[in-house]
């Protein structure tokens, strides 16, 4: 049965940190009805070895995987299997190549499962009535203890009805959550004739049908269009807000851009269930880092645990669940495909509005005489090849989204001017070197991205005609030649690699903009700015938009690169710039990348709104900007100001002193992240009211700066903070008095000598640690993890440790180390009595080719040596 919570409980086995802690590789595939050999097996060699160089071929890929699995501990999760030759014709065999695996699979029928020979099958049970009115008391945002009794015997009715599916009392709790809370409007749901509909099969379409009822019709349609992708396909609200708008499915509300009318109906679909937000769980991509050796390995050893961070920002990518996705393409039939269009009848493609193709062959076919036109509104090819035919323009001349990505696209030809009704053309990450001059005579287009084309140089002088364009992305693309005029684009809302000039000539191309250009774009909502040391601007150009909430200035350094000293004119010429792009108090998210100035702008101090703040190699900057009253700022990155020496009570922003009168500071920040600093040496808070200093921080991280002496005092006052990571701090010689309820501290950090009294932290990790001598004090530990392949033999000082610890049975010890040591540990080694004190053990070398694993009670020892 769907919806039944099969997925939902394999996520939760999946992410278990047993899970994670036992197998070396952990491994989630969708696999879905209509799959793919080879997107599955490319999808397991990726979560293998991430940046593999990918075979063509089925058997190709089967050997390239089971290369990559020799000799490893493997989980997999199939989810959603429908065939079981998935297993017995593509997996079978090249997983066989493991030392060994565990394989968890979700299906709806059991030959399935007998099918694979599974040595066991858990029936996933619908909920009880009780959990099932927890569960819609939750999505309907009934909390009330009075709304409870009111509505609890109509809700019971409701529960019973959703026949205790998780999915549909979530989706008609989401519907709920949109009326008021009064007995009739749920009464109303309650009596829907949907539920005594013989025609509609099972209690969880039903709820689906009663939820797509209640939807306008604009959100029906949004609703319907998400169904074109794929089983499991992620999808940006950015992307699906542009999509709509293209199809011209909003409604266009008394000043409101149709972007923000298309983020309330996306949210709307987020809170009725009929979509999932999908957040970030892996802090690599939470933080948008680039290339800690240490993080993807903590991450896929299990011992860095996935955190929320609770913020719309995370809520930009969505799914839609293969149920709804059902339901939504029933509900769509003949309207939507998705897949090879050749499998189609001729008179099929002919019905269809919306294509997106997906298939392994080098050039699609789209079925039909080539001189019939199509009514297709939407067509779209993710990452080919394959290519699409060439005369292909000419039969979708109603067409008004065409998105073609990916290296196989290297050409767009004339033919696309005849496509008058064009509203959206992406052209991202294809291989393209020109653009037609008949592009510039769609006069309807409205979306234009032109996003990481390297072989794009020149923009043709004609795309300034282009009046309805609404968004242009340009980021990544090397262009070097640009039409002057892109301020008569004045309905422009999204604005992505403004190329910033130094000076125009006289002729119509140059190799950027003057940012006066930008003055009568009344509506930008999302503005990128680069290589602003070619500014010169007499007044400000950002202060009166007042929809902009997303923001990124970045410039190029002088010499290309950090090493070369800007010259004093330079350094007045940048500073007094970004004094003059004071962008308005509505901005939300702001990046400024190599910004070589001497000090911050001061607007930086009085953006009231903002939630999200990058401050990325600003190579010059002698001192942090105030930024402690920012009332609405939950994420903060510092990383690359290479000439900060001191972090001190001026970062807090405030210089009153006592307890009555100072205000919080970073009321509301949950992560903060300094890196790259290579001079910090000092770090201080105010010391008078430590107690109003990040009540709401969840997370710091401190990477690379190998000059800081100290972790300030006022640390231990921060009660809210669980995480800690400190690498590559080579001055700190000391970590101690820590008293927050810590999950996880990391320490990279191989000149630490002392750890000492965090007796909240549950989770230790300590990578490079021969300098170590005392760890002590830590009396809530749970999972110690050590790494360090430059030791000869066991720290010195957990034995110690374990002896004044009153409750070794409670902790797990997880070990990387070098072959001599692991030999050493093994039963009856020279380590073997201080290693069978932990309740659990598991000791490998860094290449996995050799494992000791132990634990106490149920006693269990295993190893391959």
């Amino acid at each position: 049965m769907g919806g039944i919570g099969k997925t939902t409980l394999a996520r939760n086995i999946f992410h278990e940190s047993l899970i994670r802690n036992t197998f070396e590789e952990s491994i989630w595939v969708c696999v879905s009805k209509e799959y793919s050999a080879i997107e599955v097996l490319q999808s397991i060699i990726k979560n293998i070895k991430p940046n593999t160089r990918e075979a063509q071929t089925i058997s190709e890929l089967m050997e390239q995987l089971a290369l990559k699995i020799k000799g490893k501990r493997f989980f997999l999760v199939l989810d959603d299997l429908w065939q079981y030759i998935v297993w017995t014709d593509l997996l079978k065999n090249p997983l066989q190549f493991a030392a060994s695996g565990l394989i968890l699979l979700t299906t709806r029928d059991k030959a399935i499962a007998s099918g694979v020979g599974a040595i066991y099958v858990h029936e996933v049970g619908t909920l009880s009535r009780r959990s099932g009115w927890e569960l819609l008391c939750k999505k309907a945002y009934i909390e009330e203890e009075e709304d409870m009794l009111n509505l609890r015997d109509v809700g019971m009715g409701i529960v019973k009805k959703c026949d205790g599916l998780p999915l549909a009392i979530k989706v008609i709790g989401g519907l709920l959550a949109t009326k008021n809370k009064d007995r009739r409007e749920w009464d109303k749901v309650l009596r829907n004739n949907a539920w005594f509909n013989s025609g509609i099969s099972e209690e969880l379409y039903r709820a689906l049908w009663i939820s797509f009822e209640d939807l306008t019709l604009p959100l029906q349609n949004c609703f319907l269009f998400c169904s074109l992708f794929g089983e499991d396909f992620t999808m940006l609200r950015e992307d699906l807000v542009r999509d709509w708008i293209a199809e011209g499915i909003i409604q266009q509300r008394e000043n409101e851009l149709l972007e923000d009318t298309g983020e309330e109906y996306y949210n709307e679909l987020i809170k009725r269930c009929l979509l999932q937000p999908k957040r970030l769980y892996e802090r690599k991509e939470l933080l948008e880092d680039m290339g800690e050796q240490y993080y993807n390995e903590l991450i896929r050893r299990g011992l860095l645990q996935p955190k929320r961070f609770h913020d719309k920002y995370f809520e930009r990518l969505c799914l839609m669940h293969d149920i709804v996705r059902t339901f939504a393409q029933y509900i769509a039939r003949g309207d939507n495909y998705y897949g090879n269009p050749a499998s189609l009848s001729a008179d099929d493609v002919q019905k269809l509005h919306r294509l997106l193709i997906a298939c392994q062959e080098d050039v699609a076919v789209i079925p039909g005489n080539k001189s019939d036109p199509l009514r297709l509104r939407t067509l779209i090819l993710y990452w080919s090849p394959p290519m699409l035919q060439d005369d292909i323009f000419h039969r979708i001349k109603n067409l008004r989204i065409l998105i073609l990505n990916g290296p196989g696209v290297e050409n767009i030809p004339d033919s696309i001017g005849d496509l008058k009704h064009l509203r959206e053309l992406d052209l991202d990450h294809t291989r393209i070197s020109r653009l037609p001059n008949s592009l510039c005579s769609l006069i309807h287009l409205q979306i234009l991205h032109l996003q990481n084309c390297q072989s794009l140089q020149v923009l043709p002088q004609g795309i300034t005609q282009l009046s309805s364009l609404r968004c242009l992305g340009l980021d990544k693309t090397p262009l070097i030649s640009v039409p002057k005029g892109i301020c008569m684009l004045k309905f422009l809302n999204e604005l992505k690699g403004f190329i910033v000039a130094y000076e125009q000539g006289s002729g119509d191309m140059h190799s950027g903009w003057h940012l006066d250009e930008l003055e009568p774009l009344t509506q930008l909502r999302c503005l990128r700015l680069q290589k602003l040391e070619n500014a010169r601007i007499q007044s400000s150009v950002l202060a009166g938009k007042c929809y902009l909430k997303t923001l990124r200035l970045s410039c190029t350094l002088p010499g290309g690169d950090s090493s070369h000293l800007p010259a004093e004119e330079d350094y007045r010429n940048i500073e007094e710039t970004f004094d003059k792009l004071e962008p308005p108090q509505s901005l939300e998210y702001l990046s400024i990348w190599r910004f070589f100035g001497r000090r911050f702008p001061n607007w930086l101090e009085n953006l009231a709104y903002l939630t999200w703040l990058i401050l990325a190699n600003c190579v010059s900057c002698l001192h942090l900007p105030p930024l402690g009253q920012l009332q609405h700022l939950k994420y903060l990155r510092i990383t690359g100001a290479r000439s900060i020496g001191s972090i001190g009570p001026e970062f807090m922003g405030t210089v009153i002193s006592g307890t009555s009168n100072m205000p919080w500071c970073f009321p509301k920040l949950e992560l903060l992240r300094i890196e790259e600093l290579p001079n910090w040496e000092e770090w201080s808070f105010i010391e008078q009211v430590p107690e109003k200093l990040f009540p709401s921080l969840l997370k710091i991280d401190i990477i690379n700066c190998p000059k800081l002496k100290a972790l300030p005092d006022q640390l231990k006052h921060i009660s809210s903070l669980e995480e800690l990571y400190l690498s590559g701090l080579h001055g700190i010689r000391e970590i101690e008095n820590l008293t927050a309820h810590f999950e996880w501290i990391c320490i990279d950090n191989s000149s630490c000598k002392k750890i000492s009294n965090i007796p909240g932290v549950q989770h230790v990790s300590l990578i490079g640690f021969s300098a170590l001598r005392c760890v002590e004090n830590l009396d809530a530990l749970q999972i110690l993890y050590l790494e360090d392949e430059t030791v000869d033999h066991l720290p010195e000082w957990l034995s110690s440790f374990l002896n004044q610890h009153h409750n070794n049975d409670t902790i797990k010890l997880y070990f990387v180390c070098s072959m001599e040591i692991l030999q050493r540990c093994l039963l009856g080694g020279l380590d073997w009595p201080i290693i069978e004190q932990f309740s659990h053990i598991r000791a490998f070398t860094n290449d996995n080719s050799a494992f000791m694993e132990y634990q106490k009670q149920p006693y269990s020892y295993h190893t391959n040596l």
